[in-house]
């Protein structure tokens, strides 16, 4: 049985080698290639329930904001073929920002919170800013936050 600290560094050296385009034969021999009956292994996986359980309220109005959009300008995703998208959806965030420290708590137009729309417009810039590279290849990696003590 290999170690959990291994399996975590060698899952990490994995997504790293995946995230530059080798090949599954490339991923290290320490990682099993397939579970064993009774066991999974979801080291180094993401947990979606720590969102979706944690704010399904503010996920669920993210997603209204979608959907309004999605009504509005009759397409999904329309977002993504707007010119200069990362500059607009910039400043579109800092007006909804600006609309909550005046107080303003909704959008007039389209009745949804002004915090939920400053947040899809991030979204949508993280999102493009992602597709870009501008992170890097470990843009989904993190450090390790016990390292050091």
């Amino acid at each position: 049985m290999v170690p959990d600290a291994r399996i975590d560094r060698e899952i990490k050296r994995a997504f790293a080698l995946r995230s530059k385009g080798k090949e599954a034969t490339e991923i290290p021999a320490v990682i099993p290639t397939a579970p064993q009956i009774g066991q999974k292994w979801d080291n180094g996986k993401t947990d979606p329930d720590l969102l979706y359980d944690g704010v399904p309220l503010a996920i669920e109005l993210v997603i209204r904001i979608l959907d309004y959009g999605q009504a509005k300008y009759k397409t999904p995703h329309g977002w993504k073929q707007v010119d200069d998208l990362i500059r607009r959806y910039k400043k579109a965030s800092a007006r909804h920002d600006l609309s909550i420290r005046k107080g303003e708590l909704k959008d007039a137009e389209s009745g949804l919170a002004h915090r939920a729309h400053k947040i899809i417009n991030e979204l949508f810039v993280l999102q493009t800013e992602l597709e870009q590279g501008l992170y890097g290849t470990d843009a989904l990696v993190f450090k390790d936050p016990h390292a050091g003590k």
